[in-house]
């Protein structure tokens, strides 16, 4: 049986056809939001290709001994390349390597490399993976994976074929995030449609959110906000219960809220009662500059920044309404 996941019929389709009418090109980009499953379906696919039990060019045994390595990324002819820290970018020495591995003798049918994710090749990297893509060697596969595909230089693109990736419908998504967690059923619908919402509609993301809860971070944010605005907290005190909170999380969940009391004012219909209670308090104007605020705050996240002096503005602000803080 294989392994791709419920959304992702058509691409791996799409994969197979290529394969079976001799079509497969030396590069594809695999494009779309994160939380798809893009490595999930390219190391699937890379399984089929070098399984050799295989009764169809669409399968895998998945229990032969090239699947077994495959699966232990242990393989060969299989090297994924990835930054060697998380958040960094993939070294131009890491290239060179993959490169030269490439140009070894093949113990299987292709030579397969995922490299993941392909923005964040830095410039020099990114000219050496040009030329192994402008003269590519026999039967190798390249594998681009891409949340941000504008980001990479033109001529890498130009030069893989796309497998696009969109969100599934809300139902087939939600459904299978629920399948994988084990909520008690009075909670789970609402902490699903939480963790999907904060995903954007991709299930993986929102499965790697439930594991911290940010569901519920998002709620408790949503009650702490309601509570600065009617004067029920002080932005001080509130400070404190998220000194330990992951930031780049809290200033996701904090923008998706603030978005959301956005669309009140134009698709109340879509959204909960708190949230229309609490649209109906904000000036739309407040809003949208808070919602500037957080974007410019979110792309410093990288950098180390004052916790506390951080919140203690955003509640301080929040609590005023943008007057100046004087507490």
């Amino acid at each position: 049986m294989d392994n791709f996941l419920p959304w992702q019929q058509q691409q791996w389709s799409d994969l197979n056809q290529l394969h079976r009418t001799n079509r497969l090109p030396h590069a594809l980009l695999f494009t779309g939001q994160s939380g798809l499953g893009k490595y999930v379906l390219a190391m699937q696919f890379a399984k089929s290709l070098l399984c050799k039990a295989t009764i169809t060019p669409a399968s895998a045994c998945h229990t032969c001994n090239n699947c077994l390595l495959v699966a232990a990324q242990t393989h060969p002819d299989l090297t994924c390349v990835v930054p060697e820290n998380v958040g960094k970018a993939i070294k131009i020495e890491q290239i060179r390597h993959l490169i030269q591995h490439s140009n070894q003798t093949t113990q299987s049918t292709y030579k397969i490399i995922i490299i993941n994710p392909a923005e964040s090749l830095l410039a020099a990297a990114s000219n050496a993976l040009l030329k192994n893509l402008e003269e590519p060697t026999e039967r190798t596969l390249f594998i681009l994976i891409s949340d941000k595909p504008g980001l990479l230089l033109p001529t890498i693109r130009s030069r893989c074929q796309f497998i696009r990736f969109t969100p599934p419908p809300p139902s087939l998504g939600k459904s299978w995030v629920r399948s994988q967690l084990d909520y008690k059923v009075d909670e789970a619908e609402n902490a699903i449609d939480i963790l999907y919402h904060l995903a954007n509609g991709g299930p993986l993301k929102a499965l790697e959110y439930a594991k911290t809860d940010a569901h519920k971070l998002y709620a408790d944010l949503l009650l702490a906000l309601a509570q600065l605005r009617r004067k029920e907290i002080d932005p001080i005190k509130l400070t404190e219960n998220y000194l330990k909170t992951d930031l780049s999380m809290l200033l996701h969940c904090l923008m998706k809220i603030v978005s959301d009391l956005i669309k009140c004012h134009f698709i109340s219909e879509d959204q909960t009662i708190p949230l229309r209670s609490l649209a109906a308090e904000l000036d739309p104007t407040f809003l949208l500059d808070f919602f500037d605020q957080l974007i410019e705050l979110q792309q410093h996240t990288k950098i180390a920044l004052n916790q506390s002096l951080l919140l203690e503005d955003l509640f301080c602000h929040w609590f005023l309404q943008g007057e100046v803080c004087t507490l």
